[in-house]
């Protein structure tokens, strides 16, 4: 009876369960203690949050029960769109996030394509070289990698329109963003509803590129089991929160998602097709977010735990073919990744510098807090089930231990989650451990309802905790204007 009730699914739910209430308590309290700011900052939206409970509810009701038997997928995309206006609808103040990159869309427009890349280093190092903090760590970057890379200083143009492009954003970021977003907005216009829509687009893409990933993954399963992993990822509040804003994170976790599928899809240890479009796929994302960079460990860790000393030319042609791309563009736009990359290095360690919290500060405020605005259920879910037995003893399991040791690194050492919107485009990688827990558990179908019960409150609970945040966004947004 005893060993019953400490089941593994019973640990799970009594600790999600525990430290979702103390959350409860503390942003209540948090709550009542500071209910004018709450008003002032927030204007919590209560037609947008009881429409968005409903269709959750909805969304569960669909895919654990049989209610509904025929075109689920179709049923599910269609009420995810309404879950994310929704969200959008509940906290529209979160949209001044947006602003930098609005403002290069706008100008990318103004310049055109071929004059925005071809002075792209100009106006990352101009903006550096603008402030003496970030010019002497610039330069400090600059002398420590200038040998090895050919570097070019460019030089300063007559041209007035690029000096309103010379943003922190141009800086520290590749211009694939900004292009995507300038010729949206070319097309569709740069009005709020725009770049929601755009952003929005993109993440329902993320969840059906899931979707088919997740379905190559788990070929026994039926479309309602797939969902059912794929809802643990809807419900992660920092993949909604990052619905409202056009920002590059979902866009990699949309090309990391596709370097997974490449990558599980390569069953052969002879050099094939496969090998070539993971270095292209790669080479999206580094042009897509610099901190990409990091996916080359789990790469080349695969490579090597599934085919040993055969690896080594299977990741020499992913690695030539990941430079196919930047060669182009060096070629064609005289746009150099590598010192693009240089600069980003050098505003972001000033900032960070700034950044650096205390010890228990640390622990308090990004990682515990982190976790929170991540989805503790879906956290604890992935540490409780990892030494499952009959789990360890299915074949590639290491393999998925491997990038929940990826994710997790990322998200406690590089960054924490004083960002927590940075592991959007890592996350995808614990899709396999995902798989294989719902293919071993007795009784999986009610431990991922309990999980995406506890991330629905989780959602709520960050909701209430938005309005220290917004009111950051706020001074942000002030400054900016």
């Amino acid at each position: 009876m005893l060993r019953k009730h400490l089941s593994w699914l019973n640990i799970y739910i009594v600790i999600t369960s525990l430290l979702s209430l103390l959350l409860a308590v503390y942003y209540g309290y948090e709550l009542i203690m500071n209910q004018e700011a709450m008003v002032n900052s927030i204007g919590i939206n209560l037609v947008g949050a009881v429409v968005f409970l409903i269709t959750a509810i909805l969304i569960l009701i669909l895919i654990f029960t049989e209610i509904v038997k025929k075109k689920v997928v179709v049923i599910y995309f269609s009420l995810t769109v309404i879950v994310l206006f929704s969200y959008d609808y509940i906290l529209p103040n979160e949209w001044s996030d947006s602003v930098g990159n609005r403002r290069v869309a706008i100008a990318y427009n103004e310049i055109g394509v071929q004059k925005f890349v071809k002075n792209y280093h100009y106006l990352g190092i101009s903006f550096l070289r603008s402030d003496s903090t970030y010019n002497e760590s610039l330069n400090e970057f600059l002398e420590n990698y200038s040998p090895l890379l050919p570097i070019k200083t460019p030089s300063t143009p007559t041209d007035l329109e690029l000096e309103s492009v010379r943003l922190s954003r141009i800086a520290k970021h590749p211009p694939t963003w900004f292009i995507i977003m300038g010729s949206w907005q070319k097309i569709f216009g740069g009005s709020d509803f725009s770049f929601k829509l755009l952003i929005k687009i993109i993440t329902l893409l993320y969840y059906l590129s899931a979707f088919i990933v997740l379905k190559s993954l788990y070929e026994k399963a039926n479309n309602k089991q797939i969902l059912q992993i794929l809802t643990v990822f809807a419900f992660l509040p920092t993949f909604l929160m990052q619905s409202l804003v056009p920002k590059t994170d979902i866009l990699l976790g949309l090309i990391s998602i596709w370097i997974l599928y490449f990558l599980m899809k390569n069953r052969s240890s002879k050099i094939n097709i496969n090998d070539l479009i993971v270095g292209l796929v790669f080479s999206a994302a580094i042009l897509t977010k610099f901190t990409s960079i990091i996916i080359v460990i789990p790469i080349i860790v695969f490579y090597l735990i599934k085919y040993s000393y055969k690896s080594v030319p299977k990741l020499c042609v992913a690695g030539i073919s990941t430079l196919i791309i930047p060669l182009i563009l060096y070629l064609i736009f005289d746009y150099n990744v590598l010192l693009n990359i240089l600069t980003g290095k050098a505003e972001q360690t000033i900032k960070v510098d700034e950044r650096v919290p205390s010890a228990i500060g640390y622990i308090i405020d990004i990682v515990l807090y982190g976790q929170f605005r991540v989805g503790i259920p879906y956290v604890i879910l992935m540490l409780v089930f990892i030494f499952k037995r009959q789990v360890i003893s299915e074949k590639n399991y290491s393999i998925a231990l491997m990038f929940l040791a990826f994710v997790f690194s990322v998200f406690f050492i590089l960054w924490g989650s004083n960002i927590p919107r940075h592991i959007i485009g890592f996350i995808p990688f614990t899709l396999l451990l995902l798989v294989y827990i719902h293919r071993n558990f007795q009784d999986s179908r009610k431990l991922f309802l309990y999980t995406n019960i506890l991330l629905l409150i989780n959602i709520v609970l960050s909701i209430i905790n938005r309005y220290s945040y917004i009111n950051m966004l706020k001074d942000i947004s002030n400054l900016v204007y």
